[in-house]
């Protein structure tokens, strides 16, 4: 897996702010359209405040799946390939589910949460936050945006300092209409999200590189 490449050959809708939308083949909402009746517009879902920096917004299908799809999408795979990103959060859990159960509560939950691989998928298999997001940060070795009108947040890898991975790869994320998750591409200079209150309280303990208030990184 090479974060650094483009995502290609995904079967969802995706748009360029700058530019006209391109490639629609499966989403839930299509952006040239109005919105679904009582919504507002997919970018209004997503605080003003990152707007400018803001450089594409990839929609994926709302089956249940759409968190996972959505990393799957930021990690450079076919929305289509949801089921690994799945699998690999599963494993991570299970791998040192006894560390992770010190970190949050209800594991059980999260584990039930990632044993599904339908679609579409119940309510109780969709993809549950804000545990997942130590899941991710952890198992891909990314710093995830999550971005939410109740209030961004920013997750790091936990147990592993900033030295100890090659690049400092960030992936942004969404949820939108309080349901449903979309991948959000971020570019230039953007005020960094808070970082969670989970990470600060069980961040690795090993003197850390000090970023000054700026995010020096590769984004994806």
């Amino acid at each position: 897996m090479d974060l650094n490449n483009e995502p290609i050959g995904q079967c969802s809708y995706e748009m360029d702010i700058k530019k006209e939308p391109i490639g629609q083949c499966s989403y839930q909402i299509d952006l040239n359209e109005e919105p679904p009746v009582g919504h507002t517009s997919l970018l209004e879902e997503i605080p003003t405040i990152f707007h400018p920096y803001i450089m594409r917004i990839q929609n994926v299908r709302g089956d249940g799946n759409c968190g996972f799809q959505s990393m799957t999408v930021c990690l450079g795979y076919d929305e289509d390939q949801w089921l690994y990103v799945r699998q690999q959060l599963l494993d991570e859990l299970l791998s040192s589910y006894d560390d992770y159960a010190r970190v949050f509560s209800g594991c059980e939950e999260v584990l039930n949460s990632l044993s599904f691989s339908e679609s579409p998928t119940p309510k109780e298999y969709w993809m549950l936050m804000p545990e997942t997001r130590v899941l991710i940060s952890n198992r891909f070795g990314v710093i995830l945006h999550f971005l939410t009108n109740e209030g961004p947040i920013t997750f790091f890898p936990l147990w592993r300092g900033p030295e100890e991975l090659q690049y400092h790869h960030v992936l942004t994320i969404s949820l939108v209409y309080d349901d449903h998750y979309v991948m959000v591409r971020l570019e230039g200079e953007y005020p960094m999200p808070p970082i969670s209150a989970l990470w600060i309280r069980h961040k690795p303990t090993k003197p850390h590189q000090q970023l000054d208030g700026k995010l020096c990184i590769s984004r994806v």
